[in-house]
C-alpha cells in the first residue's frame, strides 16, 4: 500500500517494477556520482592549501586564514607570492644592512633581530601589523611598497584596518568552517595524487594500446 502511494504520489512516469529498479539505479548513481564529484572539488581545494603554502612559506593553517582575510579585503593570496619574495628578500637585506630595507624596517620600528628566526608568515604578520600602525596613508604606501613589491598596493584595504580586525577575521574563518586540519588536507593531497595517477595510467595504457 505505502508503495503504491508512493508511486500514485510520483506520477505515471514509473509504472513497472522494471522501470522502478532502472530508476532506482540511475537515482544511486547519480547521487554517488554527485557525491564523487563533491569529494573532488574538496580535494582540489585541500591540494591548493598544500601546494600553495608551501609556495608561500606559511603554515597550513596560516595560509586559510590569510586566504579568507585577503578575500575579504579585495586582495587574493594567490596573487601574493611575488609579495612574499619581495618581503623575504627585503629580510635579507635587512641582516646585510642594506639601506632601503634598513629605513624601511626601522620606520616601522623593527629590527633585524626582531625578525631573526621567525618564519616567512611570521615575519609577513609583523609587517602588516606594523604597517597598520602607520597613520599618514602616504608613508604607509611607500613602505609597503618598499617591502611588498607591487603586492603593498592590494593591501591597502586591509593596511586602513587594524590587528584585532586581522585576528577577528582569523577567528571567523575558523568559525565558518573555512580552515582544514593537516588530515583532511593530507587526504586531500593523497586523493588528487591518486586520481591524476590513475588518469595519467589510462593515458599510458590507451596509447600503449594504440601506438602500434
Amino acid at each position: 500500500k505505502k508503495g503504491k502511494s508512493i508511486g500514485e504520489t510520483l506520477g505515471s512516469g514509473i509504472k513497472t517494477a522494471a522501470k522502478w529498479g532502472t530508476a532506482i539505479v540511475a537515482g544511486a548513481g547519480a547521487a554517488a556520482a554527485g557525491v564523487m564529484g563533491l569529494a573532488t572539488k574538496v580535494a582540489g581545494a585541500g591540494d591548493r592549501v598544500d601546494k600553495l603554502s608551501q609556495k608561500l612559506g606559511f603554515s597550513r593553517e596560516g595560509f586559510q586564514e590569510w586566504d579568507f582575510i585577503l578575500s575579504q579585503n579585495g586582495a587574493s593570496i594567490d596573487g601574493m607570492q611575488a609579495g612574499i619574495k619581495t618581503l623575504t628578500n627585503q629580510f635579507d637585506e635587512l641582516g646585510r644592512g642594506g639601506s632601503v630595507a634598513t629605513e624601511a624596517f626601522g620606520a616601522l620600528g623593527l629590527t633585524y633581530d626582531d625578525l631573526a628566526g621567525l618564519s616567512q608568515e611570521e615575519i609577513f604578520e609583523k609587517t602588516i601589523e606594523a604597517l597598520q600602525g602607520v597613520e599618514d596613508t602616504t608613508k604607509r604606501a611607500a613602505l609597503a611598497n618598499d617591502l611588498l613589491g607591487r603586492s603593498g598596493s592590494e593591501l591597502a584595504p586591509l593596511l586602513n584596518t587594524s590587528a584585532e580586525s586581522v585576528a577577528k577575521m582569523k577567528q571567523e574563518a575558523h568559525d565558518l568552517g573555512m580552515v582544514m586540519g593537516d588530515d583532511a588536507v593530507d587526504s586531500a593531497v593523497t586523493l588528487t595524487d591518486t586520481m591524476d595517477k590513475l588518469k595519467r595510467s589510462m593515458g599510458g595504457m590507451l596509447n600503449s594500446v594504440m601506438a602500434p
